[in-house]
């Protein structure tokens, strides 16, 4: 079963793909430069969340080599669960 901090990294990855798919679905679709706008705001933010999703999932990665994950230090993990 995955931890709870590893469905949060994944929900992050998985909606950035659906973000950027739309996106340039809706890029091709887009009749103003408004749209057209929105779309690349849309993009860049998808492009955001998967890097801060990918950097996350390494950092939980390497929290396990070091600490394994019955030992918790508060302020040293990261707290999903409120999520």
């Amino acid at each position: 079963m995955k931890s709870k901090r590893h469905v949060v990294v994944e929900r992050a990855l998985k909606l950035s793909r659906e973000l950027l798919l739309s996106s340039e679905k809706n890029m091709l679709l887009a009749e103003d430069d408004g749209c057209v706008m929105l779309c690349g705001i849309f993009r860049d933010f998808a492009y955001q969340l998967k890097m801060q999703a990918q950097l996350e999932r390494e950092r939980h990665m390497q929290q396990e080599i070091t600490e394994p994950e019955t030992v918790r230090h508060p302020g040293k993990r990261c707290d999903h669960e409120n999520l």
